[in-house]
């Protein structure tokens, strides 16, 4: 098959690295995969994606919905068997151009439809685009009721298939490799180390576990990941002898691998690909109750979840993780069955060629 994937940009952030991810798996199974942006990224570590709007171009400026964009996209569809859209950027600027271009395409819900879906005219900016995909993806159950509660999806055109990582890229660690992995950063072996990588952005309340940690005696707070929060947030705690903004990262194996306990404080999520990847290596997570999130604790016990505007016992719940870190290390096979790209890659190879001999 010729598959072609569109995202919304090129920086490394979970639905980008999923479908990077997904494309080597989908090529090492013999297809050929080519994925676009709709936005340029001048992130130094940004994935190899071709930008449709291109800085050297005379809409340039203009958003995804241009028609010099919309005109691209429809050539690219055309040169493909089928399309994957992941999330909402690509969603409407896909379903468009999937009229001209006369190729089915397949939605990739990332996130909470319920939260995100609660918009203006959402039945018009969602609802119909989402029922011109030939066939839609959530990450779990909830999700895709969702979507067909509230838009009109058909029953039978839903899929779940959970997030999923490349398991090999995230070993479980042992008691050096994490010592190892804190003198990297320039800690000692015995220094309390929390974790938090993502968005700095307002629906990851990254200032749930900045407050968090102050509760923490002698812990060290790393927060990985760029964001329009960042400079707020570097101005007012960046002196804070127990906290470091890192800046995105390109190795997140091995800075969970220096964690005692990873934090995930958000208002909202999908199923979050580093909740996985900090239960492949072995950190302990603790989480709030949005999305996907509790399925997955529920099914490896590899951390505690707390209400989604329960902020104190958020706090509270750091504090249990780590005075028993032991009792919530995942079973790592349980993960791979689950997650790991090479499980899920063949599930989607299967979806993309049933979308492709449907029609």
């Amino acid at each position: 098959m010729r598959i072609l994937q569109v995202v919304a940009s090129a920086e490394r952030r979970g639905a980008e690295v999923f479908a990077y991810q997904l494309g080597l798996e989908l090529q090492a199974r013999g297809h050929m995969v080519s994925t676009v942006s709709l936005a340029p990224s001048d992130e130094p570590e940004r994935l190899p994606f071709r930008s449709l709007i291109n800085t050297n171009r005379r809409f340039a400026s203009h958003s995804r919905f241009h028609p010099g964009v919309i005109k691209d996209l429809v050539q690219e569809l055309k040169a493909h068997d089928i399309t994957i859209a992941h999330g909402g950027s690509g969603l409407v600027p896909t379903a468009i151009a999937s009229i001209f271009a006369r190729r089915p395409f397949i939605y990739r819900n990332i996130g909470d439809p319920s939260f995100w879906g609660n918009v203006r005219f959402a039945n018009l900016r969602i609802g119909l685009p989402l029922r011109r995909a030939a066939a839609v993806v959530s990450l779990y159950g909830a999700a895709g009721a969702y979507m067909t509660e509230n838009y009109g999806v058909d029953r039978s055109r839903v899929t779940v298939l959970p997030n999923s990582v490349d398991a090999d890229s995230f070993p479980r660690r042992s008691e050096l490799d994490q010592l190892a992995a804190k003198e990297r950063l320039g800690l000692s072996g015995t220094q309390l180390v929390m974790g938090y990588i993502g968005a700095l952005s307002s629906e990851k309340r990254p200032e749930w576990a900045i407050s968090a940690s102050a509760a923490i005696t002698d812990a060290m707070l790393l927060l990985a990941g760029d964001g329009p929060l960042r400079t707020q947030l570097e101005h007012a705690y960046g002196d804070s002898p127990g906290i470091r903004f890192l800046g995105s990262t390109s190795n997140p194996a091995g800075f969970l691998a220096g964690l005692d306990v990873l934090l995930i404080p958000s208002q909202t999520e999908g199923i979050p690909a580093v909740l996985i990847e900090a239960a492949l290596v072995g950190v302990p997570v603790v989480a709030t109750d949005v999305g996907g999130i509790q399925e997955v604790v529920q099914q490896t016990s590899c951390g505690i979840v707390v209400p989604a505007d329960d902020e104190s016992g958020f706090a509270s719940a750091i504090g249990l993780v780590l005075s028993n870190p032991a009792d919530y290390l995942a079973d790592r096979a349980s993960i791979v069955a689950r997650h790991s790209m090479e499980q899920l890659g063949e599930q989607w190879e299967a979806l993309l060629e049933e979308t492709v001999r449907s029609g």
